[in-house]
């Protein structure tokens, strides 16, 4: 349980893992294909990353790593093989570091952004050099 956390537990687990299916639910249908893509226009030859990617289609010429919370939006996704599709939410992925050159956090995180915002942040930093946080405030 404390694993999960970087900090100490805000809530118990049945809370935050209720919180995630509650926003899970209200993303797919309001925010199931969020314009981050209009942000890496000039990713062309980089090996880039999306935490929250829902089912945006991915522009031609990056290496892409599509990480996100909601499985079923995964299943739906019609990639390239070229790119990875990972289920999780950000927080702890299992790459290593620098393992992008840019890492895009989409809009689709801006309901679990006050508890996770932090996490997330940190392992996009750790991720890449270059990070493009698209979040409303949440």
């Amino acid at each position: 349980y404390a694993a999960i956390y970087s900090q100490r537990p805000r809530a118990p687990l049945e809370d935050e893992y209720r919180a995630l299916i509650r926003w899970s639910e209200i993303a797919r249908v309001h925010c199931a294909a969020p314009r981050w893509d209009l942000t890496v226009s000039n990713a062309t030859g980089q090996r880039a990353a999306v935490l929250g990617c829902g089912i945006t289609p991915v522009p031609e010429g990056a290496a892409w790593t599509l990480v996100d919370f909601d499985e079923e939006l995964l299943r739906r996704r019609a990639d390239p093989d070229s790119c990875t599709l990972i289920h999780g939410l950000g927080v702890r992925t299992p790459f290593p570091n620098r393992a992008f050159d840019l890492v895009v956090v989409s809009p689709r995180l801006t309901g679990l952004w006050g508890r996770w915002g932090s996490d997330i942040e940190r392992e996009a930093a750790r991720l890449a050099p270059e990070v493009r946080v698209l979040v409303r405030d949440a």
